[in-house]
C-alpha cells in the first residue's frame, strides 16, 4: 500500500524508462494497461466508514452479508467495495468486510494445486467463523467466487470448511436478486 503511487508510476503504460524493461524481464507487454493500486485497501476504507442500514427495507433484521473483498476489489478497486456495500445497507442487509486472504485463483492458473488448497483451508476457517455469525458470504469478483462456490470443492472434497463456504456463497447479483 505504500508503496501505490511508485509501483503505479513505473508500470503505467506511458513510462518510457520502466515499461521497456518489464517487457524485457517479465513478458508484460510495455503497451499493455495495468491496473491501478490503491494507497488506501476497501478493508481499510470500510473500517472507516461503517455506512448505514435501511431499516425501512425489506431485508433490515433478517440478513447479513460477509462481503469477501477479493484481492482486485481490496488493492485496485475499492471504491466496487463500498458501492456494493452501500447498496446492500440500503436494501437493509447488515454487511461486514473480510478479506482473510486470496482465493487462490493465480495458483489455479499455474496449476499449483497444492497451493489453492492451502489458501482454500486457511480462508475457509476463517470465512466459517462468520457463516457461524450467520453471515452469508458474498464475492464481489466472479471468479473469485467461483473459486469458493466450486473450484475449491473439486481441488478439497474433504474439507468441510471448504463445503460449509460453498453452500453460503453468493456472487454479489446473485444475492442482491
Amino acid at each position: 500500500r505504500p508503496l501505490a503511487p511508485l509501483v503505479n508510476w513505473a508500470s503505467d503504460k506511458d513510462n518510457k524508462l520502466t515499461r521497456p524493461v518489464m517487457e524485457a524481464v517479465a513478458g508484460i507487454d510495455a503497451k499493455a494497461t495495468l491496473p491501478k493500486f490503491t494507497s488506501r485497501t476497501f478493508v481499510s476504507q470500510a473500517k472507516q466508514e461503517a455506512g448505514e442500514i435501511n431499516k425501512a427495507a425489506p431485508a433490515f433484521g433478517k440478513r447479513k452479508a460477509a462481503i469477501y473483498a477479493t484481492c482486485f476489489v481490496n488493492y485496485n478497486k475499492p471504491e466496487t467495495g463500498m458501492d456494493a456495500r452501500a447498496v446492500l445497507n440500503h436494501i437493509g442487509v447488515e454487511t461486514k468486510v473480510a478479506y482473510p486472504g486470496c482465493c487462490g485463483m493465480p495458483f489455479l492458473e499455474q496449476a499449483e494445486l497444492a497451493r489453492v488448497a492451502e489458501n482454500a483451508a486457511k480462508v475457509s476457517k476463517e470465512l466459517c467463523k462468520l457463516i457461524d455469525e450467520g453471515y452469508d458470504i458474498v464475492a464481489l469478483t466472479a471468479s473469485c467466487g467461483l473459486m469458493l462456490k466450486f473450484e475449491w470443492a473439486l481441488i478439497c472434497p474433504d474439507n468441510p470448511d471448504v463445503k460449509r463456504v460453498q453452500e453460503h456463497v453468493f456472487d454479489i447479483d446473485e444475492y442482491v436478486v
